[in-house]
């Protein structure tokens, strides 16, 4: 399958839209709402296959005390094989890092 996983990647918001479109997301999500949501994201990391976006989690808080989960993605072409668990891990271990809510 050639997977590459990389945490704080960058994404497009023409990658996030395709990847949206993929998993069957609405009309509602467009590229200036992702520019929005991207920016705001403390956190992303990405799955690719070949360079294409094929997966994502993305991070959203205060970077102290409220870290949230602001979503996960993966083509369908690509579920049920361990990316969107690949994603989850690396999200918390990220929150595990900044030691997130603790004193």
């Amino acid at each position: 399958m050639g997977l590459e996983y990389k945490a704080h990647d960058t994404v497009t918001p023409e990658e996030m839209q395709s990847l949206g479109e993929s998993v069957g997301f609405g009309p509602h999500r467009n590229l200036e709402r992702n520019r929005v949501a991207l920016a705001g994201s403390i956190f992303i990391a990405t799955a690719r296959c070949n360079g294409q976006l094929v997966g994502m989690v993305r991070l959203v808080g205060d970077g102290a005390y409220i870290l949230h989960h602001a979503g996960i993605s993966v083509h369908p072409d690509f579920q049920r094989k361990g990316v969107g668990r690949t994603l989850m891990e690396m999200a918390v271990a990220f929150a595990k890092e900044i030691k997130v809510g603790s004193g």
